[in-house]
């Protein structure tokens, strides 16, 4: 029985999704089973009613009219004959119940059941000791298992149930587990940092922080959420031309107040020319990056109430302004970093942040989450 509904039709009983012994074109045979609790022979649980259905002129599947065996006259009879496989297919189909009801008694409400593959029940049946032996043994095994599972966690209907489970499991083994998956997520874009830290393209910065948008976290005091990326805020005339993009617009998730980040690269430069000796200018660049996030801000203050759509929840309250451009790195002596310093100290409502600087902020996050892995009290399975 791969796949049955069980539905509870009283305390003792429950109907059971009926089996399809034998089938044709215009008729076939089913076996109708309920589950009940006999109290004179408690491993009595199954009992059944086979039904002969034939095919409407609608397509449908109509019960035959049936006559009880009280009503057969002394000498009449009827013979219902099984095969030898529907007979199997009967058998195993009982055994399943039988089961069933071992484990589950008679459910409630209604509930679906799923026949697992003996490997499976096995494999369920470890103790937590054995099962993490046997997934350390067999690492490539057990993080299939993990992925599928995750994803089947998201993807299930009974959505409610797969949340009580998890939060069946602690505070402590739940804190581990988001520790555990944000030092992952975060060692992984680390390591992108790492090998492309002089990448200029602009695209595949776009596509790192839209994946991993706990990075742009990382430059506001509170949760962001990206609203769209290349997001249009407005700006274009009654000719259909011109037209701003603003390469992420992000909300407060808290407040639902919208705010702007433009980007470059890595290798963008932050420092120009000298204006006079041992007065280094900023780079074209960079000035200009901050001008193009103002004036996208601007664009979005007057048009934000048209282009957000009906069932959008955000508003453009003075929204803030995040440039990500360049790399400290480049800076060559203390000229160019008081240059750079003092530019972006002065401004308002523009915040300049570097790559480097960025992913540096996410090493401290790592490093906090790190340590609060490796102290993190045994679980009683560990104990």
């Amino acid at each position: 029985m791969d796949e049955l509904m069980v539905k509870s039709t009283s305390r003792a009983s429950a109907q059971v999704t009926g089996v399809m012994l034998r089938e044709t074109a215009y008729t076939r045979l089913v076996f109708r089973p309920l589950l009940v609790v006999n109290p004179n022979s408690p491993a009595a649980a199954v009992k059944g009613t086979f039904v002969f259905q034939r095919k409407s002129p609608k397509h449908t599947w109509e019960d035959a009219e049936a006559r009880p065996l009280s009503s057969l006259h002394m000498d009449e009879g009827y013979n219902l004959a099984l095969d030898s496989e529907e007979t199997l297919l009967l058998y195993q189909q009982l055994t399943d119940l039988y089961s069933l009801f071992q484990a589950e008694g008679i459910p409630t409400g209604e509930t679906g059941f799923v026949r697992a593959s003996a490997a499976l029940v096995a494999l369920a049946g470890l103790s937590d000791t054995n099962l993490g032996a046997f997934l350390d043994a067999n690492q490539s095994v057990g993080s299939e298992l993990v992925r599928r599972l995750l994803v089947w966690a998201v993807r299930a209907p009974a959505g409610p149930q797969v949340i009580s489970l998890l939060e069946s499991l602690g505070p402590a083994v739940l804190g581990d587990l988001g520790a555990v998956v944000s030092v992952r997520a975060i060692e992984e874009a680390h390591k992108v940092w790492a090998l492309h830290r002089e990448n200029d393209d602009e695209a595949f910065w776009q596509r790192l922080l839209a994946e991993r948008s706990f990075l742009l976290e990382q430059l506001f005091a509170w949760p962001c959420t990206i609203i769209a990326e290349k997001a249009y805020v407005g700006g274009k005339s009654v000719q259909n031309t011109g037209g701003n993009l603003a390469d992420f617009l992000v909300k407060n998730q808290l407040m639902d107040s919208a705010a702007l980040v433009e980007i470059k690269t890595p290798m963008t430069p932050i420092i120009g020319r000298e204006y006079r000796a041992g007065i280094p200018n900023i780079s074209v660049a960079l000035a200009g990056s901050v001008v193009q996030v103002l004036t996208y801000k601007t664009a979005l203050t007057e048009s934000y109430r048209l282009l957000r759509g009906k069932d959008e929840t955000w508003e453009a309250f003075d929204p803030p302004c995040v440039v990500i451009i360049g790399n400290t790195e480049s800076l060559r002596d203390t000229a160019q970093r008081r240059t750079f310093e003092l530019f972006r100290r002065q401004l308002v409502g523009v915040h300049v942040v570097t790559f480097d600087e960025l992913f540096a902020r996410l090493k401290n996050l790592l490093d906090v989450l790190a340590a609060r892995s490796a102290n993190a009290p045994a679980t009683d399975a560990e104990t």
